[in-house]
Parts: C-alpha cells; sequence; structure tokens
C-alpha cells in the first residue's frame, strides 16, 4: 500500500478499487498474489477477458477461472440493496447463474455507515483499513480510508481516502454536476453517471475534513502538492506524514 509506504510486492492481499486493466495490471505477473478484493457485483461483468475476449476489461490472468488466484468479493445482501433502492439488487445472484463467479468467495462483511457512506466495513477489525461501497464508475467501484497516522484520541488520527475513479479531475469533485454525461454529452466515464455524482457528492465531504487527505487515481492535484517542481513522480513515496508536510490541496 501507498499510503503504508509498503512495496507492491511485500504483501499477499490486493484490493482492486475497480477492475479496469489501467487498475488492476499490476496484479499480473506477481505469481505470489492470491488474493483479489473485488466489490459487490463487479463481476457481474467478468468475462473470459483479454485476449480471449477482444473487448474485455481486464487480462485473462488478473481474474482467472481456474481457482490459481483467491478472489474475494465483498457481499451486500439484495434485502440491504432493495430497502436502500439500490438498483444492483439481485445482480450478484444473476452473475451465479450465468457462471461469472466461478472460483470467487463471496464475503458478507458487517457493513457500517463511515461519513457521508452507507456502506464500509473495517478490513482488518482496528480502525486502520475501511473498505468503502463507491458505485457509480462502475457498479463495483470501491474506495478505501487508510488511516496514515495514530494520535492519542480519534481526532488527532489522520487518514488518506484512495478514490479510484470516483472522479478524473479535481474541479470535477469541486463541482461533480460538471461531469459530462447524457443528456448533456454523448458520453462520459461512468457506468452510472447520476450514481457517480452521488458518489463524488459524497465524497467531496471528507475532502472537509483536516485529517482526510482524498487522493484520486487520475488527480493531478496530488503530484504537485508532493512537489509542484516536477512533472511526475518516481518511485515509491511514503504518504504518512502528508498533513505535517503541507501536501493536501484545498478544493
Amino acid at each position: 500500500m501507498l499510503a503504508m509506504g509498503l512495496r507492491l510486492d511485500s504483501k499477499r492481499q490486493r484490493c482492486g478499487l475497480d477492475q479496469h486493466a489501467v487498475h488492476t495490471q499490476g496484479l499480473v505477473g506477481i505469481s505470489h498474489v492470491r488474493t483479489a478484493c473485488e466489490k459487490l457485483a463487479d463481476l457481474v461483468h467478468r468475462t473470459p477477458g483479454y485476449p480471449t475476449d477482444p473487448k474485455a476489461p481486464t487480462l485473462s490472468e488478473t481474474l482467472p477461472v481456474d481457482g490459481s488466484r483467491k478472489i474475494v468479493e465483498s457481499f451486500v445482501p439484495d434485502d440491504i440493496l432493495k430497502e436502500a433502492g439500490d438498483k444492483r439488487a439481485g445482480l450478484v445472484m444473476e452473475g451465479m447463474v450465468k457462471g461469472k463467479y466461478a472460483a470467487v468467495d463471496l464475503k458478507k462483511p458487517e457493513w457500517i455507515g463511515i461519513g457521508a457512506f452507507d456502506r464500509a466495513y473495517d478490513v482488518f477489525g482496528d480502525g486502520s483499513a475501511y473498505i468503502i461501497d463507491a458505485p457509480g464508475h462502475s457498479s463495483g467501484h470501491q474506495m478505501m480510508l487508510l488511516r496514515t497516522t495514530s494520535g492519542s484520541n480519534e481526532n488527532e488520527h489522520t487518514f488518506v481516502l484512495l478514490a479510484g475513479d470516483c472522479y478524473h479531475h479535481p474541479d470535477l469533485l469541486k463541482e461533480p454536476k460538471r461531469t459530462a454525461r447524457p443528456p448533456y454529452a454523448k458520453s462520459g466515464m461512468h457506468a452510472d453517471p447520476e450514481q457517480a455524482v452521488n458518489t463524488m457528492l459524497r465524497t467531496r465531504e471528507f475532502t472537509q475534513k483536516d485529517n482526510v487527505w482524498v487522493i484520486g487515481a487520475h488527480d493531478i492535484s496530488v503530484g504537485e502538492g508532493i512537489n509542484p517542481e516536477v512533472k511526475e513522480l518516481e518511485g515509491l513515496v511514503g504518504i504518512n506524514n502528508w498533513l505535517e508536510k503541507g501536501w493536501k490541496k484545498r478544493l
């Protein structure tokens, strides 16, 4: 995990924020990684993968169906989704019928609310890492809230929110309704644009907290905050002391 200053190959478990190849290609070629954590209903869209399926969003070896890599998908029961009016209700069962969940373990965690989000769970049970259900970019898009430093009390902890593809430019997080989507544009970057806007609005609330730094996968302001003198950061950057170093850029 970048936030903890760990090398990519130092842990056996990986959590993909979404299934698109740009975010999962790091799993390819790392033979000792056995667990890829996916999110609710993401595997409904699972295909044999590229190159078997030329239009697949990920590679065949990323999510193999032969059991060579343990794949876990966190599961929100349909009754909870139905009560929330969530259109994803029933998708997992539908995917299972279609064989999309071959060699996949479904995990039913204890879902809790966190910040403006209705569903998240404590990954390790110690408050250091939370997976957040954040759909819109894809049906199974998720975020991860990581504690970067610990204080003497809860208000003194610092966190980074790895927001994945929730937004693709800081200006869109500042004003989510500027997101390209029909009928205002022919197409956009999100599978469910209106749900994506809702997720951005919830994410924006985290940006208003002094002890939380929101980091989007495509957010140019992150690198500018760390080192404005270079065009591209090289190597791994430990970000545990981001608050002390003043790296967070305000919206």
